[in-house]
């Protein structure tokens, strides 16, 4: 009986893990699409100092298909920017590789975490530390798609998060 139990117990607990804590995969799904667009958002509506032109972000089909793509390869590396083009537009792109079960909010929260790096009144930028905060806020950038991948046969990264943005973050 407490061999029967201590299966219940250990099959619950990891049905729990996976109900709480899992990458959503299915990007598919419109409740996901609005809580994407909505973190991002909420970001962009509190940037400091106010931005003047700020775009609302909206969810783009292409973009999404393109950021799928990108994440079924299971290479955690940022995608050729030929395949970041939609009929429309070309786009940046945030991306975080896990080697074990995140979230999304996880993700982007680290994207926004880069905010404390930033400085809007220093002309020199490191961009390697501040890219995918800038990539959320950037005033131009008006639309997102982003794709997920479970990759179990990556013997590090586990599980690949990728967001395309629609304007181009230009630098010169």
């Amino acid at each position: 009986m407490a061999t029967m139990t201590l299966f219940i117990s250990v099959v619950g607990l990891a049905l729990l893990q996976s109900y709480c804590f899992s990458i959503d995969t299915n990007t598919q799904n419109p409740a996901f699409q609005k809580e994407i667009v909505d973190l991002h958002n909420d970001v962009r509506r509190g940037v400091q100092p106010p931005a003047r032109d700020m775009l609302q972000m909206t969810w783009n089909n292409e973009a999404a298909a393109n950021a799928q793509k990108w994440a079924n390869q299971c290479i955690p590396a940022h995608s050729p920017a030929d395949q970041r083009r939609t009929s429309t537009s070309g786009g940046g792109e945030n991306l975080s590789a896990y080697p074990f079960e995140s979230t999304w909010k996880k993700a982007f929260k680290s994207w926004q975490s880069e905010v404390k790096l930033f400085n809007f009144s220093n002309e020199i930028i490191d961009w390697e530390k501040v890219g995918h905060y800038t990539q959320v806020v950037w005033a131009t950038s008006k639309e997102i798609g982003c794709g997920a991948n479970h990759c179990p046969n990556n013997p590090k990264w586990k599980y690949i998060l990728v967001c395309q943005y629609l304007e181009i973050l230009k630098l010169i």
